[in-house]
């Protein structure tokens, strides 16, 4: 298989579709026209995750809970003791998933995340989830 660019920047070549798969357009070679492999850089989003999680009933108990988190508490502390979810017991720990196991918003939050990156508050039909990627 061989993709080309031109300097239109319209492919004249086959991209396969891969799930998962992130083409990013935005590095370019001096030439008219370019193998694809010179010019895009390819990137997998993870298959899996391992995340832990808080889940709270409102915006006003999250919000407090960021501050705190920001202040430097443990996370796993905190999801013992505010926590809604059964997982509360394991300090949070959701284990590892593949996607389509959770809720949209929270996959998407999940699956953007880096490993030990906190997400911002996450609204489900659940309530209020703050999240931590682990792997």
């Amino acid at each position: 298989m061989c993709l080309f660019w031109n300097k239109r920047t319209r492919p004249t070549g086959f991209l396969p579709n891969i799930p998962g798969l992130v083409v990013d357009k935005t590095q370019w070679a001096p030439s008219e026209d370019y193998l694809v492999s010179d010019v895009v850089e390819l990137h997998r989003m993870p298959d899996k995750v391992h995340c832990s999680h808080i889940l709270l009933k409102s915006e006003k108990e999250a919000k407090a809970l960021m501050e705190r988190l920001n202040k430097g508490e443990k996370f796993a502390n905190l999801a013992k003791q505010s926590s809604v979810c059964p997982s509360a017991k394991r300090g949070g720990d959701l284990g590892t998933f593949t996607r389509g196991k959770m809720v949209k918003e929270f996959e998407t939050a999940a699956f953007a995340l880096q490993k030990g990156q906190t997400s911002q508050i996450v609204k489900t039909k659940f309530g209020y989830h703050i999240i931590k990627r682990l792997e």
